[in-house]
């Protein structure tokens, strides 16, 4: 596909195809003849988030997420089956709402479930406030306050993440599942295409590289360069390298390229004298773009805040998050102003950039994620699980669903005979409070009036009493 994700995915495959035989699954859209020519086996993912029956899944799987929509397919396959989550960036409600949505009421119901399980008895209250009509960068602002990466997160065996940032978050959201940090692979720079020298808007030459989206502030920098064209640069230009940008209606001095082939898109980042990348607010993403133009050793203005700030400090300029035009254009014209500092810090971008995206870290981390999958695997919060969470399933046991509490939770009163389906394993999981007992085998539990949790070594069990029940999970047979 050509999305970000799928360029990824196409380094990894390349670059592990001698440690592990892969068998990729691909959402609609997809297109299996530009895989690389060593896998031998795909298979499609339905819009469902389903495959074919006839399709076993390997044991190990890797599931990479972002907001986009050709991810939705992906995320639902990850919560149906687990395994190992690669979160490209934390923030999936764009993709979740508009893919859950369009299909209808039942998708409507399904995405109130979304929100049950995260946001809890908050959740009407969240869906209230996204339901109000806004601006299109004012209401992508306010989705990502509400991120909506809980169920991907609950379903996973183990995470990946591609930056210290996006690692501080998932580990306060991970539990007991390992979070492991990874760099991202570079594309290979095989061949530089120049540009015409005539298709080039301006000089010195500022530019934005990757595709467009909310966020990404694109007037902002349009307007700092007008201001840079009154002062010091009359000359000044802005190359726009990457998709998604308004095609028409651009200043003069602004030109617009669209989605690039890999030697055209290098060629153009190494006209570039200075890169921007002001994105607000930031949703923990690692920029391979940014990091391409870093390994070109082009100086880098950006906005303080996320992964931006564990970037090397001689290596970027970062302003505040909040800095206005006037701010912006002073960073710029400081760089400009100053050939020796923009050069030291290209190079420092460039000897950064080239490490963490080179091919021996890819193999080596790649390799440590694949020999850990059997340990992984093993050990009792990674096995296979199975989970009715009150968020998300509908009420079971004759219980009824409640979502006045501190967590959406079914409530019980009487006496319940409880048998999981069959497969089951201990040990099994009650999260609940109340008053009364739960009975399995020869053990006794008495309940209290605060949450607890109770493992249990048998899949049969009776509650007796009056209580609320949040989760009950089990492990699976292989």
């Amino acid at each position: 596909m050509e999305t970000g994700l799928a360029t990824y995915a196409h380094r990894v495959l390349l670059d592990t195809a001698d440690l592990v035989d892969w068998t990729v699954a691909y959402p609609p859209g997809g297109d299996p003849s530009m895989l690389p020519g060593t896998i031998e086996r795909s298979v499609q993912i339905g819009g469902d988030g389903r495959v074919s029956t006839d399709v076993e899944l390997p044991r190990h799987r890797f599931f990479q997420l972002g907001n986009s929509t050709h991810c939705f397919p992906v995320h639902q396959l990850l919560c149906e089956t687990g395994g190992t989550a690669i979160f490209h960036e934390l923030v999936l409600h764009h993709m979740l709402r508009f893919c859950h949505l369009e299909t209808g009421n039942s998708g409507l119901e399904a995405y109130r479930r979304e929100l049950l399980f995260e946001y809890g008895p908050h959740a009407g209250e969240v869906e209230r406030r996204l339901s109000a009509s806004a601006p299109a960068g004012e209401y992508d602002r306010l989705l990502k306050q509400y991120p909506l990466i809980g169920r991907a997160v609950h379903y996973s065996n183990r995470i990946v993440c591609l930056n210290p940032f996006a690692a501080s978050i998932l580990r306060l959201r991970a539990g007991a599942r390992p979070v492991v940090e990874i760099g991202h692979p570079l594309s290979p720079l095989d061949r530089v295409q120049a540009p015409p020298g005539d298709s080039i808007p301006g000089s010195p030459l500022i530019g934005m590289v990757g595709g467009n989206r909310p966020g990404r502030n694109l007037s902002k920098l349009i307007a700092a360069l007008e201001r840079l064209r009154l002062g010091s640069f009359p000359d000044a230009g802005l190359a726009l390298a990457g998709s998604g940008y308004p095609p028409e209606g651009m200043p003069r001095f602004v030109g617009v390229t669209g989605r690039l082939e890999e030697p055209e898109y290098q060629g153009w980042i190494r006209e570039m004298d200075v890169v921007v990348d002001v994105r607000s607010p930031h949703c923990g993403e690692t920029s391979g773009s940014l990091l391409e133009a870093m390994r070109a050793g082009i100086p880098v203005v950006l906005s303080a805040g996320g992964s931006f700030n564990y970037l090397p400090s001689d290596a970027v300029l970062r302003i505040p998050e909040d800095s206005s035009v006037e701010g912006l254009a002073a960073a710029l014209e400081h760089l400009l102003c100053r050939p020796r500092l923009m050069r030291s810090m290209g190079e420092r971008a460039s000897e950064w950039a080239r490490d963490t995206g080179s091919r021996e870290r890819l193999r080596t981390e790649w390799r440590s994620l694949l020999d850990s999958a059997l340990t992984v695997e093993e050990t009792p919060v990674a096995r296979r699980q199975r989970a009715l969470g009150a968020a998300w399933a509908e009420p079971q046991w004759g219980m009824r669903c409640v979502v006045d509490g501190t967590a959406v939770a079914w409530e019980f009163g009487g006496r319940y005979e409880i048998s999981l389906p069959e497969g089951s394993m201990a040990p099994v999981y009650l999260t609940l409070e109340g008053s009364g007992a739960v009975e399995c085998g020869t053990e006794h539990f008495d309940l209290t009036r605060s949450p607890s949790v109770l493992e249990l070594d048998s899949t049969c069990l009776t509650i007796d009493g009056e209580g609320v029940l949040t989760q009950i999970s089990w492990q699976v047979e292989r």
